[in-house]
């Protein structure tokens, strides 16, 4: 893997930005000078371990594909890893200005939310790993800026054979309103997979 795994230009920032992964952080520097912009996260960064609703600070977390700019929002997916101690794959967007998350949306989702009783284990959402949105992310602007993307499944080594449940988001193409990352509707590729049969790219419009 690269030192520098993406990058993306011309955010709404005051600056024009670069924002790139390196590791577990996402920075943002400025594309003229080359500085950090410290007054995004802390110092210039942030930590993709964070926000994710648990403790994952000793698990695997990166970036490996490009996030989407949207208006002042950076929506980011990630890769984590594919044992049962993954961290979970949820989407995040972060202001492009302060780094601050400004939404989620709960690739393994959580009580309440649409979802959650396609999982056999109804506390997936507290110990499995996954379903991240590793292969990159696609958008356009005609549905008020609304994005789909694949998401990767949870580790195989979680998921019971003889278990029926279908583990959604896991195995999707999903459409999210990228203001306010509410899901639009989506489409499960694979339910229940065993095999590792997520979808390979990113959607292409």
């Amino acid at each position: 893997m690269p030192a520098v795994d993406w990058l993306i230009t011309k955010a709404a920032t005051k600056t024009n930005a670069f924002f790139y992964g390196a590791g577990s952080n996402l920075h943002c520097i400025d594309a003229l000078t080359g500085r950090p912009i410290k007054g995004f996260g802390e110092g210039g960064k942030i930590d993709l371990h964070n926000d994710l609703g648990r403790n994952t600070k000793d698990l695997y977390v990166t970036s490996t594909t490009p996030g989407i700019v949207y208006k002042d929002l950076l929506i980011i997916g990630d890769r984590v890893a594919e044992d049962a101690a993954a961290a979970p794959g949820h989407i995040r967007a972060y202001d492009v200005h302060t780094g601050r998350l400004r939404w989620i949306f709960h690739t393994i989702p959580y009580p309440g939310e649409k979802g959650y009783e396609t999982w056999d284990d109804k506390e997936a959402y507290k110990h499995i790993g996954g379903a991240n949105t590793w292969a990159g992310s696609a958008w356009t602007k005609k549905k008020k800026g609304s994005y789909s993307r694949p998401s990767a499944p949870p580790p195989m080594i979680s998921m019971a054979a003889d278990a029926p449940a279908d583990d959604l988001f896991a195995n999707c193409v999903v459409a999210l309103d990228a203001a306010t990352g509410r899901r639009i509707w989506h489409f499960q590729t694979v339910h229940h997979d065993i095999w590792d049969r997520d979808p390979p790219t990113a959607p292409i419009l």
